[in-house]
């Protein structure tokens, strides 16, 4: 058997030896090393160097490149001669296969998250699940009769989510997301916080009391209570740390309410001293990952049910798992992938979702600070008194079509391009919309949003939202540089260039003192070689929203001059104004646009930046979306389902 293995593993490596010589070199040759060689170099790549399949293992991340270039159809240039559809197809597969592969004798790379500080907001929400403290009233409900959002709800958005029972400092992002394991750590002025915080919510009476409500000491009759006490304490101790205490870690948590009833105080003090403990503990600060030691192999471990389920419910609900999670990580259930799959499906459809569509859907648009952000009086005309309101309702817009998608379970597609889209009477005003949804029903108020259906494509979608739109512009006017690298970022999840030192800014001069029209501006800018390279990409996607002010106004004109907002990518796709935009995104750059959704919740999912050993990871997803409609639901169970949210690397240096 032995030798048939090798054999086998000889035959394989010959084929794929055969494979790079026969293929990909000849490719590289015809399409590639023109530009790319030693001489040449151009974008810095030489390409002529890798000889052998063994040369392009050993540098992954620059083949990541070279897959990226070829994936966005980016490379070769349109000018030049370029390769069937096919023959792009069987080079990118081949490099996600070649970014994929362990190294001989390996296991597959899951990546290394090292520990994670709980986040402000999974703090809080941690606290108010561990602590018993009701939430509030929630607008997302699919459970409800008829499943779905209703066609009216009552939303405002500085009312809508749970008040942090403890103000800490917000937490600094990283590749777009507060989450991110690397800048999770844990300063001594935050410890002093923490240290504070655990003193003041254990000495709330309205907290003690959500919290014996919810274990129910308040209903103890007869038995020992200091042995009631203690079990409180265990069952505390494994909601804290999500997963069960050892013997020495209940000896240790039960053993401050012994000595704290030794010393003289009340039930109630040494349960609040034992809960202080806890609640400063590592166990509980940290999301602590240590894997199935017996099972690991190459520096490579599956993650318990335990860790699996916190994996989940923090994904999904920035809070500890609830008894239905825990109880099947107790029963070792989790480890089945299915079975993770159905719980998600549950948790999506459970009202503690709120906490993701919030946190998430905010983040990747990048809009999470626009409550602070403020457009020049004379762009905001009627709406400067009411800067606060006109904000959330920007805001909440997006919210609202995302929690649609979800609860719906429809199409991801439908972010960009839906057939509703919800008003409530500040943005109808925006927007000029003046018809009323349905016959018999009026416009609504500030507090009530409505769900209108699109008959003009130019509303509706992430992409025409005036919260996307206005915050990607400068307060005085549009800014089309800023909404095209957001959209390539956010939207097509192709990366641009960063901006090169020393270069001039443009003329800033508006159209009405004798500037020129914008277009015309970044023109001129593009005659300098040196800033073509960028805005090249940037200048196309951006003024195709030009038809937005700078609050997303519609407008036909800037200044006196027509505005033109067509436009072609630099991989020749070409396109005109937002529903051409919309069109591209629902046509030949609908897996694009799935491709940058599903690495934006993977990274956010898994806590660190998607690397070059997950490309095959996050295509196979894409693929699995595609054949479901591209349905929500889709997407998440194949990330929690995928190797990489089952699996840690102990060691960052490993594999």
């Amino acid at each position: 058997m032995k030798r048939i293995a090798i054999l086998l593993f000889a035959c394989a490596a010959s084929a794929r030896a055969q494979d790079f010589s026969k293929s990909l070199q000849p490719a590289l040759k015809t399409y590639c090393l023109d530009c790319h060689n030693e001489k040449k170099m151009e974008g810095e790549l030489n390409l002529a160097r890798f000889g052998t399949e063994a040369s392009v293992l050993a540098e992954r991340k620059v083949w990541r490149r070279v897959w990226e270039m070829l994936h966005n159809r980016e490379m070769p240039p349109p000018d030049e001669e370029q390769p069937g559809e096919d023959q792009r197809l069987a080079l990118t597969d081949w490099i996600e296969q070649m970014l994929a592969r362990p190294m001989e004798g390996g296991a597959p790379d899951p990546g290394h998250v090292p520990p994670r500080r709980l986040t402000a907001r999974q703090y809080n929400a941690t606290v108010a699940d561990l602590f018993g403290v009701q939430r509030r009233v929630t607008f997302y409900d699919p459970q409800r009769k008829g499943g779905g959002m209703p066609e009216m709800v009552r939303f405002v958005l500085h009312r809508q989510f749970q008040e942090p029972l403890v103000h800490l400092p917000p937490d600094p992002a990283t590749h777009g997301f507060d989450s991110m394991a690397e800048s999770l750590n844990l300063p001594p002025f935050l410890m002093e916080k923490y240290l504070d915080a655990a003193e003041k919510l254990t000495a709330r009476e309205d907290i003690q009391q959500a919290f014996y409500r919810r274990t129910g000491r308040q209903q103890q009759r007869g038995g020992d209570p200091m042995e009631m006490d203690r079990w409180i304490i265990a069952e505390a101790l494994k909601h804290a740390f999500r997963r069960p205490s050892d013997e020495k870690e209940l000896a240790r948590y039960t053993g401050f309410y012994d000595l704290a009833i030794k010393n003289g105080e009340d039930r109630t003090k040494a349960m609040a001293v034992a809960m202080r403990a806890i609640l400063v503990a590592p166990q509980f600060l940290f999301r602590l990952e240590t894997g199935v030691v017996s099972e690991e192999k190459n520096g490579v471990r599956p993650l318990t049910d335990h860790e699996l389920a916190a994996r989940l419910s923090y994904f999904l609900w920035d809070t500890i798992p609830d008894r239905d999670l825990a109880y099947a990580a107790d029963e070792g259930k989790l480890s089945d992938p299915e079975a993770l799959a159905a719980q998600a499906r549950r948790m999506l459809r459970d009202s503690r979702a709120e906490e993701f569509i919030r946190d998430f859907s905010m983040q990747w648009l990048r809009i999470q600070n626009i409550s602070s952000h403020a457009p020049d009086p004379s762009v905001l005309g009627a709406f400067n008194n009411r800067l606060k309101n006109f904000n959330e309702a920007l805001a909440s817009e997006i919210l609202l079509l995302f929690a649609t998608v979800m609860a719906e379970d429809r199409s991801v597609l439908d972010l960009v391009d839906p057939d509703f889209t919800w008003l409530n009477l500040t943005l109808c005003n925006v927007y000029g919309i003046e018809n009323r949804p349905y016959t018999g029903v009026g416009k609504p108020g500030s507090a009530e949003w409505l769900r209108y259906p699109i008959t003009d494509r130019r509303r509706g979608g992430i992409i025409t939202a005036g919260a996307t739109l206005m915050v990607n512009s400068n307060p005085t006017h549009t800014n089309p540089v800023k909404r095209g690298k957001w959209l390539l970022e956010a939207v097509l999840g192709q990366e641009p260039p960063p901006p090169l030192p020393n270069v001039p800014n443009l003329d800033a001069t508006p159209v009405v003192q004798g500037g020129l029209p914008i277009r015309e501006k970044l023109a001129q800018h593009r005659t300098d070689a040196a800033c073509a390279s960028c805005h090249t990409r940037l200048d196309p996607p951006g003024l195709a929203l030009e038809n937005y002010d700078a609050i997303g106004v519609w407008r036909d004109t800037e200044g006196k001059a027509a505005i033109d907002p067509s436009g072609t990518l630099k991989d020749g796709t070409k396109f005109n104004g937002p529903i051409g935009l919309k069109d591209m995104l629902r046509g030949p750059k609908r897996n694009e646009f799935v491709r940058c959704l599903t690495e934006h919740l993977f990274t956010y999912a898994l806590g660190r930046p998607v690397q070059h050993y997950d490309i095959a990871t996050i295509q196979g997803i894409v693929k699995k979306a595609e054949a479901d409609g591209y349905r929500f639901s889709t997407l998440i169970t194949e990330i929690v389902k995928s190797y990489p949210f089952r699996h840690l690397k102990t060691n960052p240096d490993t594999l």
